[in-house]
Order: C-alpha cells, then sequence, then structure tokens
C-alpha cells in the first residue's frame, strides 16, 4: 500500500501567507465602511431589550435599545430636577409637617428629631423613586 506524499510546511512560512489572506478579507468586507457602520448602528438602537437595556429574545420585549435609552436618560433627569426642587424647600416642608402634627408651637428636641427625620426622608435622593415611561414613535 502506498502512502501519500506529505510536506511539512514550517509555520513561520504558513502563518504570515494565512495572515495576510485574513487581512484581505476583511478589508474587502469592510470596503463600504459607511454601511457596515450605519447597519450597525441601526441594529443596536433597534435592538429589543429589556427592563434594564440588557437585549431580549424574549417575545413580550417590545422595548428597543433607544426608548430604553431615552427613558433612563428622561428619569434620570426628572429625578435631579425633584430632587433639586426638594431640597429648595426643606423649610416650608418642616413648616407644614410640625404645622399637620400639631407641633409647630413645641421645641422640644422630641418634636425638632421627629420634623427633621420627617423632612429627611421625603428630601433623601436614595429614597426618591419615580417611574416614567417614554414612547418613542419612528413611524414619521
Amino acid at each position: 500500500m502506498a502512502e501519500d506524499p506529505t510536506f511539512k510546511i514550517p509555520k513561520d512560512i504558513i502563518e504570515p501567507i494565512i495572515q495576510a489572506h485574513v487581512a484581505a478579507a476583511v478589508t474587502e468586507a469592510l470596503s463600504d465602511r459607511g454601511a457596515v457602520i450605519q447597519k450597525a448602528v441601526g441594529m443596536i438602537l433597534n435592538q429589543k431589550v429589556d427592563s434594564e437595556g440588557r437585549p431580549s429574545n424574549s417575545s413580550y420585549a417590545d422595548t428597543t435599545w433607544i426608548q430604553w435609552a431615552m427613558q433612563t436618560a428622561v428619569k434620570k433627569a426628572v429625578q435631579a430636577a425633584i430632587e433639586e426642587q426638594v431640597s429648595f424647600h426643606k423649610e416650608a416642608l418642616k413648616k407644614a409637617i410640625a404645622e399637620e402634627l400639631g407641633l409647630a408651637k413645641k421645641h422640644s428636641p422630641l418634636a425638632k428629631s421627629l420634623i427633621s427625620g420627617m423632612v429627611g426622608a421625603l428630601t433623601d435622593p436614595g429614597l426618591l423613586k419615580y417611574r416614567i415611561k417614554v414612547e418613542y414613535d419612528n413611524s414619521r
């Protein structure tokens, strides 16, 4: 039985040839970079995501990444505006709480502590959680 002839080509000779062919294939694939980039950006913007912005294959996912990103940005802006406005009105909140609890005339440490605690809870950014949904209509 005759053996098939074999040739051994050293790795340092064959590797640059393979790399050159791979580089040529990649260059050819990216020859129309604008279209490739436009398609990639479009895919990212329109990818269905879950409530955390992670890609989702669920049939219930109807939010695109751009909608999620807009909702997230608007939520942050609204929360910052609310936190800023609430901080401006701390004294008015203290007065309203004191009047509501009938403690407006009392200057006891307990009344002051109670009012400060309630105002702190109302104005603490960590406790201010609001939900807002923004829908983006791209049919135009």
